[in-house]
């Protein structure tokens, strides 16, 4: 249960890092509607909490941060790669040890 609260904290920065990267460089209205529909289906009903996996249908909001990376943080890639690969081996000890299930 405990769990739970922690992926939803760090789902929920996540987005708003990728949200913030996505009103500094822009996208065309179309996918910025497809992205906003998506988190509000996704945020708005009470029986869904926020969960990683529903990040993966906000696809778009990758690709300003894509273009971050590209243009200004080619200094803090490896960080990232590093943060990232030590996500997935905590989340793979917490699914595999404790049986977490976010």
């Amino acid at each position: 249960m405990r769990f739970r609260f922690l992926f939803c904290a760090v789902f929920t920065a996540t987005t708003l890092v990728l949200l913030w990267m996505l009103w500094k460089y822009h996208l065309p209205w179309p996918i910025v509607g497809y992205i906003a529909g998506v988190l509000l289906l996704m945020l708005l009903p009470k029986t869904v909490t926020a969960r990683p996996r529903f990040l993966y249908t906000a696809f778009p909001l990758l690709i300003p941060a894509a273009v971050y990376f590209h243009r200004r943080g080619k200094e803090l890639w490896p960080y990232v790669l590093s943060a990232c690969a030590a996500g997935i081996v905590g989340l793979t000890a917490l699914y595999g040890v404790l049986g977490a299930i976010p």
